[in-house]
């Protein structure tokens, strides 16, 4: 009777502890298909990057889908995050075949969560096109703005190309490709005063010109 008091004391505190750490930890779940035919994407890998604020964010976990497309983190602690996944040609992943954007963010809480990303298109990687905009300070445009674009794959951030805005604020950057990119500004004000300005954006169709300007204005 003593032995099977113990027993029960034990599976008692076990799941108490099971339920802590699912009131500390979630799951997270989503779908991937194939923006065109909307059929499930298959073996696609699956990252998952923790929002640490808007300008700084670390990859956390991959997974890849089942044969239905479908995915799921397990132990995702408390804290922002968004998914984004890509599609390879073969084994050795040195291929992209498709790729989606970044998903909305989602907010993990200490309560009992399993929150479902919504289903995610993942675009065929196209030919080439461009992305082009003006760079303005104080609603003039500006000249010898420092830009770059950098993509972001497969857990990584690599620099693309590099431009320099002309006399009338314009840059260009010509041979992208369908992917998640941001576009990062630097602006020497005065040696003491450098403006910085990022922006986010998915380029999904390589037959289209992509524009993105940005406004800064002095600190």
């Amino acid at each position: 009777m003593k032995i099977l008091k113990i027993m029960l004391l034990a599976l008692i505190v076990l799941l108490v502890s099971c339920e802590t750490s699912e009131r500390d930890n979630g799951k997270l779940t989503g779908r991937i298909l194939y923006e065109e035919t909307s059929d499930q994407v298959d073996g696609a890998k699956v990252f998952l990057r923790n929002i640490i604020s808007a300008d700084s964010f670390r990859f956390c976990d991959t997974v890849y889908t089942t044969n239905i497309g479908y995915y799921k983190f397990y132990d995702v602690q408390a804290g922002e995050y968004d998914v984004h996944a890509v599609k390879y040609l073969s084994e050795d992943e040195t291929t992209v075949t498709h790729v989606t954007p970044f998903s909305d963010p989602i907010v993990f809480n200490d309560e009992v969560v399993t929150p479902a990303v919504e289903d995610m298109g993942a675009f065929e990687i196209k030919t080439f096109g461009n992305v082009k905009g003006y760079v303005y300070f104080n609603n003039e445009p500006e000249s010898d703005v420092y830009v770059c674009l950098y993509k972001i794959e497969a857990g990584e951030t690599v620099i693309i190309e590099q431009d320099v805005t002309n006399v009338i604020g314009e840059y260009n950057f010509d041979s992208v490709i369908t992917g998640n990119y941001y576009v990062y500004v630097e602006y020497y004000h005065t040696i003491f005063d450098i403006i910085t300005e990022k922006s986010d954006i998915f380029f999904n169709d390589g037959t289209e010109s992509l524009t993105v300007n940005f406004d800064l204005v002095e600190n």
